[in-house]
């Protein structure tokens, strides 16, 4: 009987800490004003570097600060004027500093491309450097955007708290 009580406990346990966890990356991740920002790669054009469908962090750190070799998250310069400007964001890797009359801009170019990108990357639409990836799992947080796969993961654990054979010393 000690056994069952102490059990449950733990799933009761297990369960919140989950949730809190889910909660927590959630809302460092999407949270509009977070420093952080995670974001899924989506083309080729940083490979062998970043898969596609990798998941990137990115942080806000100082603009000046970046150097030639730093792989950075940032909007296209063709869409800075767009509503639609999440849709346009691009991860590549500083290949040149550029000191210019109005401030430090950044050339910028995907590992895997050819040539380097039309604009240099500003102040105005640098997001972050990237400081953590983990391959394959951007399809995931990709999908924690959306109301039916916050249900869905819901459901499923209210499933797995329910089910008797998730207690192994209940028989």
């Amino acid at each position: 009987m000690k056994s069952n009580i102490m059990s449950i406990i733990n799933n009761i346990i297990t369960i919140i800490i989950l949730i809190l966890f889910c909660v927590v990356m959630y809302s460092v991740i999407f949270y509009k004003d977070s420093p952080y920002k995670g974001y899924n790669i989506v083309s080729e054009s940083m490979y062998p570097e970043y898969n596609v469908g990798a998941f990137i962090l990115s942080k806000k750190v100082d603009f000046d600060s970046l150097e030639i070799g730093d792989n950075i998250v940032f909007y296209s310069q063709s869409t800075m004027d767009s509503e639609d400007r999440e849709r346009a964001v691009i991860t590549h890797q500083i290949i040149e500093v550029l000191n210019e009359p109005g401030g430090v801009q950044y050339k910028t170019q995907g590992v895997n491309n050819n040539t380097p990108d039309a604009h240099p990357v500003t102040d105005g639409n640098y997001i972050g450097r990237i400081f953590f990836t983990a391959d394959g799992l951007g399809y995931i947080f990709n999908d924690m955007k959306k109301i039916p796969f916050m249900i869905t993961t819901g459901v499923l654990v209210l499933l797995l708290w329910f089910l008797p054979w998730i207690d192994k010393d209940a028989e």
